[in-house]
C-alpha cells in the first residue's frame, strides 16, 4: 500500500500542469508497513480502499470508502500499459491512482494541513499464528 501525495500549488504551476513535479517531494510516496506479492490477493481489482483524515483537534473525516474496482483501468491493464514504456523489474512498485475522494476533486477543495494525520487502508492482511 502507498499514499500518492501531491503538492498542488507546485503541481498546477505552468501550462500544462506539472504533475510529476507536484509528486516529487521528499517523503511524498510512503509505502508499507508491509509489501505483499500479488498472490496474496484473491482479486487485485476488488480491494477495499479507505482513507481517513484525523484532524489536529481529533476530528475524524472519512474521505474515501471505495474499491480498486473503481479505478479507471484494471490492474493488469495498468501493468501492461506501463511495461510498454518502461522495463518493470522485481520489486518495482506501481501507484495505480485512486478512486474518488481526493481533496482536489472535492467541492470545496479539501487539502491536508499541518497537524493532520492521513490514514489509508487497502485490502486486509490477516495472519494466524500458532505455536
Amino acid at each position: 500500500m502507498g499514499q500518492d501525495l501531491s503538492e498542488r500549488t507546485v503541481q498546477w504551476q505552468g501550462t500544462p500542469a506539472q504533475f510529476s513535479m507536484g509528486k516529487s517531494f521528499e517523503n511524498f510516496a510512503p509505502i508499507g508497513p508491509v509489501i505483499v506479492s500479488l498472490d496474496e490477493f484473491a482479486d487485485p481489482n476488488a480491494l477495499a480502499i479507505s482513507t481517513t483524515i484525523i484532524g489536529a483537534d481529533g476530528t475524524v473525516s472519512r474521505v474515501q470508502d471505495s474499491s480498486t474496482a473503481q479505478l479507471i483501468f484494471p490492474v493488469a491493464e495498468l501493468v501492461s500499459r506501463l511495461s510498454q514504456t518502461v522495463e518493470l523489474l522485481p520489486g518495482d512498485v506501481i501507484f495505480t491512482g485512486t478512486p474518488p475522494g481526493v481533496g482536489a476533486g472535492m467541492k470545496p477543495n479539501r487539502f491536508l494541513v499541518s497537524g493532520e494525520t492521513l490514514f489509508t487502508q487497502i485490502g486486509t492482511i490477516t495472519q494466524r499464528f500458532s505455536s
